[in-house]
């Protein structure tokens, strides 16, 4: 047998087809299905597009005698969406992360200034309530980001 043959014989095994069913299909004798399996005859151009869509396969896999159905092509595309989801899954996390620490690193140095100008030299000023409130605007931020 040759890989045409081979991997057409596969092809209608792995759907549980007769040579004869597949012959009815086509609207030829399962004489000639049987000629094409075994390397003595080749189908004709008009029916590789029917045998390619009766297989679920590329007419460029049925005349190479190898590859994938279309079935087996769709199952590994959803492989690398899933493996891409989760790097994009593993860069968001990331992201969050240094947000969170740029977030707790102001939110200190804002409290850090705040009672060191309030208690060292007394400068207690109004305006200052800037830094509770900074504090409370990023334990805001700090929440919503790892919510999301």
């Amino acid at each position: 047998m040759n890989e045409f043959g081979n991997y057409l014989y596969s092809l209608r095994k792995n759907k549980g087809m007769t040579q004869q069913e597949l012959a009815d299909k086509l609207g030829v004798t399962n004489k000639a299905v049987s000629k094409w399996e075994t390397g003595e005859a080749f189908p004709e151009t008009a029916q590789l597009i029917p045998l390619s869509d009766i297989f679920g396969v590329t007419v460029d896999d049925l005349l190479r005698g190898k590859g994938e159905t279309l079935c087996e092509a769709k199952q590994k595309t959803k492989t690398l969406d899933e493996e891409q989801g989760a790097v994009q899954s593993e860069k968001k996390k990331k992201l969050r992360s240094i947000g969170n620490i740029i977030n707790t690193v102001l939110t200190l140095s804002a409290t850090a200034i705040f009672l060191l100008f309030g208690f060292a030299w007394g400068l207690w000023h109004p305006g200052w309530v800037i830094f509770p409130v900074d504090v409370i605007i990023c334990g805001i931020i700090s929440v919503i980001l790892n919510k999301e």
